[in-house]
Order: structure tokens, then sequence, then C-alpha cells
């Protein structure tokens, strides 16, 4: 799977721009210019989601009252034409002129792997940034899972409805056996993918003594504070990611910028590797900012690790990567 061609219309700084794409590119300009709303524009033309805000009508430009999003990827020697419509109150979303009914299956047939400071995977700030990186990876590979995630809304959002007066007791504890049993197979899924990108990082020399290890809250305490303010935290949100050292330790506010930015690009890598062994399928991958906090023997050694895959860079500007297609802004 490629991607060829991207034409975007009032997203955020863009008014009407149209980009040609090869097998490897490298988008340069000055910050502001423009370059992570591209792969923005590129996620959201599959997804409608932005990795940058949970309002996808946030990357309207201003006072305008729509954007538009076209993509066109080659897989398998076929064309498909993507065409999304954002407005203020409502979507339209197409492929290849016909309604997506189930985008679950877009997702997953045209697969994405974005870095972006605004969205660091298994390194970000945030938990729950953690957990949607972990969800997607096994989104791509785990129909079971998909199903597991469905379930899980599903029964979030018939619980908040009972928890607003918290009346109904037995529906509630109904609701968290439910609820419990699913957290446990979610915990499992997502403890092995771990441990598989743990395995790549242990081969990868500076970084083999780092891993990543899931735990889950306490359950009877979460029950205990829904009591008190009638909001539900029994939900795949309780686990959290923490990135340790050989001794169990959490190490993740010990790390360096350029160790994090190194340990955050592998795990990219070693995610891609997983989603290759259980999918046969090409994937896509979106570095934003690549260079920043990487040494010119780091930049080089991972432009090369994923040398199999389409790549789409953004920097500033082109240091120490030649032999690419460069698009200025």
């Amino acid at each position: 799977m490629i991607l060829k061609e991207l034409y975007v219309e009032n997203v955020r700084n863009h008014t009407q721009k149209k980009f040609y794409f090869e097998k490897k590119n490298y988008i340069a300009g000055i910050n502001g210019a423009g370059k992570t709303s591209i792969l923005e524009a590129i996620l959201a033309s599959i997804s409608r989601k932005s990795f940058r805000t949970n309002k996808i009508t946030d990357i309207i430009t201003l006072n305008k009252e729509y954007s538009i999003i076209s993509t066109l990827f080659e897989k398998h020697n076929l064309d498909h034409k993507f065409l999304l419509k954002i407005e203020k109150k409502q979507k339209s979303h197409l492929m290849n002129g016909k309604k997506i009914e189930k985008l679950q299956d877009i997702i997953s047939d045209f697969p994405l792997i974005v870095h972006s400071p605004y969205y660091e995977g298994l390194t970000d700030k945030s938990n729950r940034k953690k957990l949607i990186f972990i969800d997607k990876i096994l989104f791509f590979i785990n129909k079971e899972y998909r199903t597991l995630l469905k379930n899980h809304n599903r029964l979030i959002e018939q619980k908040r409805n009972l928890l607003i007066n918290y009346s109904d007791y037995k529906s509630i504890k109904i609701y968290n056996e439910m609820l419990i049993d699913l957290l446990e197979k979610m915990f499992n899924y997502r403890q092995r993918l771990l441990d598989s990108i743990n395995e790549k990082i242990r081969n990868y020399n500076t970084l083999k003594h780092i891993s990543f290890k899931i735990f889950q809250e306490d359950i009877s305490k979460l029950i205990q504070k829904e009591k008190i303010t009638n909001k539900n935290y029994l939900s795949s949100n309780s686990q959290t990611i923490k990135i340790i050292n050989k001794d169990g330790e959490n190490v993740e506010n010990l790390l360096s910028f350029g160790q994090k930015k190194e340990l955050s690009i592998f795990t990219v890598y070693s995610s891609l590797k997983v989603i290759e062994e259980n999918k046969k399928d090409d994937i896509i991958v979106l570095l934003d900012d690549f260079e920043t906090g990487l040494d010119e023997g780091r930049v080089k050694t991972f432009y090369e690790l994923f040398s199999e895959n389409q790549l789409i860079i953004t920097g500033v500007e082109k240091k120490y990567i030649k032999n690419i297609n460069l698009i200025n802004l």
C-alpha cells in the first residue's frame, strides 16, 4: 500500500494545496508552516480522527465553514480515493464515491502508524494516549480485541446512565461484574503485546534494560470511588502503562529527551514489526518532527529500519537523509 496524493482545503493554515508522495518523503518547513497538519489530514482521511485534538472540527481553518481532505492510495495495484468533508455539525466520508459504512474495516485495511510530539505513543506523558496507542496496534492484529473494545464502550455508556443516581445497585453490580471480566481480558491482551514489543527492545543495544509494563488499579477502590462520586472509574483507563528498568523501577521521568525520543521511535518500529508479523499488509509510517533529539547516527539507523515501508517525515530542515522526495512548505 502506498499514499500517492493528498488534497487539502481549509485544513488549519492550508487553504488549497495538493501534495504528491513517493516511497520516501520529507516535508520541510519552518515551525508553523503546516507540516504536522499534513500528517493530521492523512490520518483523518482514513479514520475521521486527529492525533492532535479530540474534536475533528478543530482542523477547520479559522473563519471557514468546512474542511475537505482527499487522499489517493494504491493497494494491490488498485487505486482507492477517500474524500472527507468536515463541517461544524456533520461529516461526509466517501471511499471511491461511496459512503463508508464500516469505518473499523477501513481503518484495518488501510493501516497507518503515527508518531508526533502531539502523540508519542508508549512514551507519551498521557497514560490515556499510551493506552490509545496500544489499543490501535491490537485493533490492527486481533479481531477478538476489537469486539472486547466495542463491548467495553457499550457497557461504559449504559452504566453511566445508572450511575447518575446510583440507586439501582443490583444492575450496577451486574455491569461491574461484566466489566471486571472484560478488563481482565483486555489487560492480558495489552500485556502480551507489550511483551512482544519488549522482546524487540531487548535486541536494541542502547535500550535493552528498558521495558514496558501495565498495571491495574485496585478494582475494589474504584468501585468504592464510584459510590461516592457517581462517576465511572471502572474502565480500561484504570490500567496504567509504565516504563521500567530491569529492577522493575519506574524510570519514565529519569530518561533524557534524547533517550526518550530514541525509545519512542523504536517502539513505533517494534509495533510496526508486530503488526506485520500478524497482518500481511504494507503499513504507512508518519513521523512528525523526526530528527529532533536524535544524532546523525540514530537518524540514519531508524531511517534504515523503516526502509521497507512508505515513510512520510516532517522536519524544519533535512540534515542527514539523502535520496528522499523533498516537499518544501
